[in-house]
């Protein structure tokens, strides 16, 4: 009876493993981006695929959190380590950073100025919110 506990115990926790790679709901949908040379583009963002444009690439979240009230999630791409912050209360205005180290995905260059509403303008988004 003990060992078959165990089993279940074990495979619940690596059901719950497997769940949490993919991403959450409030970083999943359709964005208007801009990067730094000023091009737009969309990025959808599914469970475990983002798009931006044209190029597809599987995902895997594996940070949630929270600094002085600004939500941010992290995300490999490729094996590189991604950000994506949320620097208001709604969810609608997002930055894709790259950052600097695995310490504080606050703060690194910022890749894309995302927004599920309007177009976005890099140098504004990161005048506002980075400086």
């Amino acid at each position: 009876m003990k060992k078959n506990i165990l089993i279940a115990i074990t495979c619940l926790g690596f059901l719950l493993f497997l769940t949490g790679c993919k991403g959450s709901k409030q970083i999943q949908g359709t964005w208007k981006a801009q990067d730094s040379s000023g091009d737009n583009v969309i990025i959808t963002i599914s469970k475990t695929t983002i798009k931006i444009g044209e190029d597809s690439h599987k995902y895997t979240q594996n940070v949630v959190g929270v600094d002085n009230s600004i939500h941010y999630y992290g995300i490999k791409i490729n094996k590189q380590m991604y950000s994506l912050v949320f620097p208001e209360k709604g969810k609608d205005i997002a930055l894709l950073l790259k950052p600097d180290s695995d310490d504080n995905y606050l703060v690194g260059d910022l890749v894309y100025a995302m927004n599920k509403k309007e177009q976005p303008d890099y140098k504004e988004y990161a005048n506002e919110y980075l400086n």
